[in-house]
């Protein structure tokens, strides 16, 4: 993957008759001229590591080269030349062939990218793998990298500079003509080595440190406390990840340099946590995806911070809508606006540069929430799903809602798939998925082609590094095998299109405005639990159980769906048919053409005959008493034909207590067993290890469980994915349940 292969053009392009020109005319202007530019500043003004080093460019060259056709016959193309030099006389080379200068509300059609740095051989032709067009820099080069026009004010008003004006500014700085010569021969290079990139499939992730062992952390020899050691990686561990098939680096600090083939390979870089070493070369290369390449969990740090309505407000569901994307705006503005100008100015100076990041995703465990974060205009430009309860996912959904979806992992994709590219389609962003833990291998191998072929951009697997605690991540063993299916999964079906996939879905399935599709309470705030009523008086759960249950049958008829949001923004062009999952209990079916039809309670369609499902029932084992101050209650699950969901033991039940404030316990993360204690004495003494949700459970937690009313709710699945549950209403402070 690494080695690019070699595209000799002997001077062909030269060779051939000169295209007629049409009135005289030309695309950029006559050929043979050059212009030279000279930085008006001076250097000695420069922060410490560029004045040292004498990394500051100063001077500049703007060539005019040949008229062209393209290839297709169809254009009228002349070749631009952009080259400058540096005070230690290293020497960079653009040349793009194009059909048009460009300006500040359009942008020319490129043929060819070019460039050339001082320790390469040649040229490299940057080219997207699938489609074949030319690769231009993601820090877009017309506003960026180009010769901009000084009296357009530079900064965010900045416009491409058109011809070899007097003055121009160029990565920030201003340059002075100070010569100009008609006629001259100006040849771009005859032949390049063509580097084949893809931006639509970003594989790994992969940081400059490994772990030591390449096992699980619960395979580590004797003394380790089951803590992974992290190591710097070497260049060798480098080529081993990316032969294996992963294709974007993310650096950070080491004491070793970055690999000097790094720059001319077909690997993305992102440099996200470590400063800039060669600026502004990183402008002109298109493998450099950017300082920013993700915002961490904006819904987590949601968690619990929402306001929780009262009468005057807007809906609690639409408040925390408004709360998550209030994160995601000023979270991808901080990532995208400021940290990468804050970051070259550490080492070099930026002029009057301005750069505003904004093709990077939210990496995200409330993945449910994609609807809502990608809505958010000047956010972020994707969603990567983190890969939470993959194991047990559809039988989540059969225990929230009473559905009998089959448990296959083709399933559990299918619904995160809905969700994350019904989003993505809706407001032209990008979707994917990462992997975490060593766990699962079989499962999350199954799902890596799965999620290839519906079209996801991002494949990245969860890391650590030297200094790092956290036994979330990957072994890079484990990271290695994943990047090689789907290196397979490419070989299968190396030339996707994007845009089909995106839009492969016929069906949609709506839910309300501020819902979530997700197996537990909405936005995981415990005040919107599913047992909770709207403004109609219809729970949640009824309006959420009434949009599984048309996803059942959808998965039943093989039929690909989306899952999307009934709002204003939500864009129906390319369904065949719209399920809206009304928020009054009823549901719509709209078909182009026909007359809509308004059901009360969704469609029937078979399912097979199994038997006799599971059964459930809660008894309270221990009633509360002065010394203990708890109650006990367990559950009774009782198989019917199968077994048990993964074929355990014994049933795996879900708890959930509804409080008499109109809260939900457990306030996070699911809990399962076939006991549950309802602490009477300080109810809030629990721990979990991840920070946010320490925070919210400290909040506002009584000394004692109140007196009133709790409704438990308890919940199984067998073997092949039918629930079965039970409720029990449990009394403090009164008469006995």
């Amino acid at each position: 993957m690494i080695i690019p292969r070699l595209l000799v053009l002997c001077a062909l392009l030269f060779t051939l008759p000169q295209p007629a020109l049409p009135n005289g005319q030309s695309p950029l202007g006559e050929e043979g001229i050059v212009a030279v530019y000279s930085l008006v500043a001076d250097p000695a003004d420069r922060p410490g590591y560029e004045r040292e080093r004498q990394l500051t460019v100063v001077s500049a060259r703007i060539k005019l080269g040949p008229i062209t056709e393209s290839a297709d016959g169809n254009r009228l193309l002349q070749w631009y030349g952009l080259d400058w030099t540096r005070l230690n006389g290293d020497h960079y080379e653009l040349w793009v062939l194009l059909d048009s200068w460009p300006t500040v509300s359009e942008t020319p059609w490129v043929e060819h990218y070019l460039w050339q740095e001082m320790d390469w051989e040649e040229p490299l032709s940057f080219v997207h793998d699938s489609t074949g067009e030319a690769l231009l820099p993601r820090i877009p080069l017309w506003h960026h990298g180009w010769p901009q026009d000084p009296e357009t004010g530079g900064a965010a008003n900045r416009a491409p500079v058109t011809g070899t004006p007097e003055r121009i500014l160029l990565q920030g700085w201003e340059f002075e003509l100070v010569d100009r010569q008609e006629g001259l021969p100006v040849d771009p290079p005859h032949t390049w080595t063509t580097l084949e990139l893809n931006p639509d499939l970003l594989v790994g992730w992969i940081s400059m440190d490994r772990d030591k062992h390449g096992r699980p952390f619960y395979r580590l020899p004797a003394g380790m406390d089951n803590r992974y050691e992290y190591v710097h990686k070497t260049q060798e561990d480098l080529r081993a990840h990316f032969e294996a098939g992963c294709n974007f680096l993310v650096s950070h600090p080491t004491p070793e340099a970055l690999p000097p083939w790094l720059h001319n390979s077909a690997v993305f870089h992102s440099n996200l946590g470590r400063k800039f070493e060669d600026w502004p070369a990183d402008l002109y290369r298109p493998n450099y995806w950017g300082f920013a390449n993700h915002i961490d969990e904006p819904a987590v740090h949601s968690w619990g911070l929402s306001p929780k309505g009262g009468e005057d407000d807007l809906p609690p569901e639409m408040q925390a809508v408004e709360f998550l994307q209030r994160v995601v705006r000023d979270q991808s503005q901080r990532r995208g606006g400021e940290s990468i100008n804050r970051r070259i100015d550490g080492r070099f100076g930026r002029g009057d540069l301005v750069i505003i990041e904004r093709d990077f995703p939210s990496w995200e465990y409330e993945w449910p929430t994609a609807w809502y974060q990608l809505a958010v205009e000047d956010g972020v430009g994707g969603i990567v799903d983190e890969d939470a309860t993959s194991d047990n996912l559809v039988e989540s959904y059969n225990m929230a809602f009473e559905t009998q979806i089959p448990p296959t992992v083709d399933n559990a994709s299918a619904i995160r798939v809905g969700v994350l590219r019904g989003a993505a389609r809706n407001f032209r962003k990008r979707w994917g998925v990462a992997i975490y833990h060593p766990n699962e291998v079989k499962l999350k191998s199954a799902t890596i082609p799965y999620f290839y072929r519906k079209g996801a951009s991002y494949i990245w697997f969860w890391t650590g590094w030297v200094g790092i605690t956290d036994n979330s991540g990957l072994p890079y063993s484990y990271q290695r095998y994943y990047a090689s299916l789907v290196q397979q999964a490419v070989a299968r079906e190396p030339h996707r299109d994007m845009d089909a996939l995106l839009h492969a879905a016929r069906v949609a399935v709506a839910i309300p405005n501020g819902y979530t599709f997700a197996p537990h309470h909405m936005h995981r705030h415990p005040w919107l639990h599913l047992e909770r009523e709207n403004e109609h008086g219809v729970t949640y759960r009824r309006v959420l159980s009434n949009a599984a249950t048309e996803v059942e049958r959808l998965l039943r008829k093989g039929i690909d769906f989306d899952i999307v949001v009934d709002e204003p923004r939500f864009r129906k062009a390319g369904y065949d048919e719209i399920i809206y999952a009304q928020a009054d209990g009823r549901v719509r079916i709209e078909r182009e053409g026909e007359e809509t039809e308004l059901l009360e309670a969704p469609r029937s369609f078979h399912r097979p005959d199994l038997g006799p499902g599971p059964t459930l029932s809660i008894e309270i084992e221990k009633e509360p008493d002065s010394d203990s101050g708890e109650i006990t209650l367990r559950a009774i699950g009782r198989l019917g034909t199968g077994d048990w969901a993964a074929e355990l033991p014994h049933a795996r039940v879900g708890w959930e207590i509804y409080h008499p404030d109109g809260t939900v316990s457990p306030a996070i993360f699911p809990e399962y067993g076939s006991v549950r204690t309802l602490s009477i004495a300080n109810p809030g003494n629990r721990e979990v290890l991840h920070p946010v949700p320490q925070r919210l459970l400290q909040q506002d937690v009584p000394d004692e469980l109140p007196d009133g009313s709790y409704l438990v709710r308890a919940a199984l699945a067998d073997v092949f994915g039918r629930p079965a549950v039970a409720y029990r209403l449990v009394v403090i402070g009164g008469e006995g349940p």
